[in-house]
This record gives structure tokens, sequence and C-alpha cells, in this order.
């Protein structure tokens, strides 16, 4: 799937713990996309695991560790989705 293709759906997982800002910026930025939403770092490893995703937007801090942490599990990956970093910033 190329990401230029006009009105692609793109597979996106996000590990974000933080829900109503990952609720709010989904509905607004994401909407027209698949997107998968969990938690934590175990959860995203399962959930990698299952499904195949064109890109993880993945957060640094979250409560059962540092997203860069799974940063190598990605790369392992049959097929290896883009990875984004993403952060939420605190005003």
């Amino acid at each position: 799937m190329a990401f230029s293709e006009k009105g692609a759906v793109v597979r996106l997982l996000w590990v974000e713990n933080h829900a109503v800002f990952a609720r709010m910026t989904g509905r607004q930025f994401l909407a027209g996309h698949d997107l998968t939403v969990v938690p934590s770092l175990a959860l995203a490893r399962e959930t990698l695991a299952a499904r195949t995703f064109d890109a993880v937007l993945l957060d640094y801090d979250l409560d059962d560790g540092k997203g860069a942490s799974l940063v190598e599990f990605i790369r392992q990956l049959p097929t290896v989705p883009i990875l984004v970093r993403v952060s939420r910033l605190l005003f």
C-alpha cells in the first residue's frame, strides 16, 4: 500500500496510555484510517504479533516501560511497519 494514494486507508497501531488524548486526537486527525489504540507495551507486542500494520505510532513514556524498548521487536516483524515517535505535550 502506497501512502501517497489519495483516500487510502492506513492501518495504524497507536501505543498510547492516555485514553482521552488518544480518543480526541484519533477522532480529529485519524478518523479516516483503521486505528487501533493500545495502552501498553505488552498489548502492543500481542497486537503486532496478531495483525499487520502500515505504521506504529509510539509514545515514549508508557506505564510498563519506555516506548523505545519496542523498536527492536518491531524491526523483527515479518512485515516491518513505519515507526513514528509521538508524544503528548504538557502545557
